[in-house]
Formats: C-alpha cells, sequence, structure tokens
C-alpha cells in the first residue's frame, strides 16, 4: 500500500455566516481520501489493489452513493467495516467570522464508539500511514499494527488536546508529521 488513511466516514451538519447544509459527507477519512485520491496515479499494484487504501467503520446508514462516490475516487475501501445496526458517526459544527475554528455543537461517535480499526495484514507496512483526526486512542491502536509504516503524519484538533492530551503525545512521539493549526499549537504549548 503507498499511502494509508484511518480515519472518520461521517455525516456532517454545518453553519456559517452564509449558510448551512445538513447530512453532507464528512468525516476526515472522506476529507484525506478524496485529496490523497487526486494526487496519485489510479495505477493498480501488481497485487491487484489501489494503492490507496482507507481503513474506518460506518454505520448501516451510510449511503451507497457516498461509498461509491469514494471508491470511484480511487480509494481502496477493503479496509472500511460496516457495523450491523450501527449508525455513522455525526459531527455538528459551525463556523464564525474567518472560519478559522470549529465551534463544536454536537458529536455522536456511533459506532467509532470503542471502535479498533483492523487494518488488513496487507497494508501494515505503507509507505506513507495518514492518522487523519481521530481519537488518539485509536491512532496508537493503529501504529501498533503499522510498525513497517515508513512515513508516519498525524492530524488532531482542539476535542483532542481538551480532553486525551496525554494519549496524544504519547502518539506524537511516534510520528513523522503532526498537522495542526496554530490555535492547536497554542494549546499544545499551553501558551
Amino acid at each position: 500500500m503507498d499511502i494509508l488513511i484511518v480515519g472518520s466516514l461521517a455525516y456532517d451538519d454545518l453553519e456559517t455566516d452564509s449558510g448551512s447544509v445538513k447530512n453532507s459527507l464528512g468525516g476526515s477519512g472522506t476529507f484525506a481520501g478524496l485529496a490523497a485520491a487526486f494526487h496519485t496515479s489510479r495505477r493498480q499494484d501488481p497485487g491487484g489493489t489501489l494503492p490507496l487504501g482507507l481503513v474506518c467503520a460506518i454505520g448501516e446508514d451510510f449511503d451507497n452513493a457516498d461509498f461509491q462516490l469514494l471508491k470511484d475516487a480511487g480509494l481502496n475501501m477493503d479496509g472500511i467495516e460496516t457495523v450491523q445496526g450501527g449508525h455513522t458517526f455525526r459531527w455538528h459544527g459551525k463556523y464564525e467570522g474567518d472560519m478559522a475554528q470549529a465551534i463544536t455543537i454536537d458529536t455522536q461517535q456511533n459506532v467509532l464508539d470503542g471502535y479498533e480499526p483492523k487494518v488488513p495484514a496487507a497494508w501494515w507496512a505503507p509507505r506513507v500511514l495518514f492518522l487523519a483526526n481521530n481519537h488518539p486512542s485509536i491512532q496508537a491502536h493503529v501504529l501498533d499494527q503499522c510498525e513497517g509504516a515508513k512515513y508516519i503524519a498525524l492530524d488532531s484538533m482542539n476535542l483532542w488536546i481538551d480532553i486525551a492530551f496525554e494519549e496524544l503525545s504519547s502518539v506524537m512521539r511516534r510520528i513523522n508529521l503532526a498537522i495542526l493549526n496554530d490555535n492547536e499549537v497554542r494549546m499544545i504549548a499551553k501558551d
């Protein structure tokens, strides 16, 4: 696997000064996956898989059209686990002013509550492992499986800095690159 992304597939309700949207396809895995697919070739590996893999859990309510959209973009979806009877992660947020900081109104972890990603064995040594925004315990669990990863990047957010700082700090000691905005860096530095 060239690039392995472990992050959420979600449905978002967003509010901004110029309007709002409900049940929009979102999640860190979605956005990272689509961005990576845009920038990677769609060549087939010798093993017959696409070079870009996504790992996450979704509920039975995840729309088939959204699943197909991600697949058609070039994402290998073999790492997606559908939880029977479960509901997909949902986030309701608001952006105001310069839109640099999200205000979380509601988070429903649903199938991600207690979720432990199962990375397919063939993907344990990716060239690039991207730990998209997720609870640090989930990110640590993935690192334990992917000890052969050559380069590891992590994204996080203010929520995890607030509620799981020690876990996040531990995970950050095991990576090559952290992606944080200026506010998150100040929170970590306690500035």
